[in-house]
């Protein structure tokens, strides 16, 4: 997003989480035209996804895109009756500060819209 390349360091190829099950270390952002490191972060868990919302034309408040969001998700399983809905757990791209948090995401299958807004069939 924006020039910039976010990944979730491997410690290890065993155990719990990561590739091939190894534990994961911290996330990293990189300039991809410069392969400078911008920031490293333990506390921030791996990104499922990244997000830049566009403003619908016409809004009178705001025209263009808010700054882009590192997604990590939680929930969403359960080993017993329906999934459980999922946590979205929202970063800042550029520092890897936490913002906030959406809860009760429903689960489902999920597309794109037509106005690339994220949808979920239930």
């Amino acid at each position: 997003m924006g020039g910039r390349l976010y990944y979730t360091n491997v410690l290890g190829f065993s155990g719990a989480g990561g590739f091939g099950g190894g534990p994961t270390g911290p996330v990293d952002c990189v300039d991809l035209r410069t392969g400078e490191l911008i920031w490293s972060r333990s506390d921030v868990p791996a990104p499922s996804f990244g997000l830049t919302y566009d403003i619908p034309p016409g809004n009178p408040n705001q025209h263009g895109v808010y700054p882009p969001l590192l997604i990590a998700t939680a929930g969403g399983v359960s080993f017993f009756g329906p999934p459980s809905p999922f946590t979205w757990m929202a970063y800042d791209a550029f520092t890897g500060d936490w913002l906030f948090n959406a809860t009760n995401v429903p689960t489902g299958a999920s597309a794109m819209g037509p106005q690339s807004e994220f949808m979920c069939i239930l």
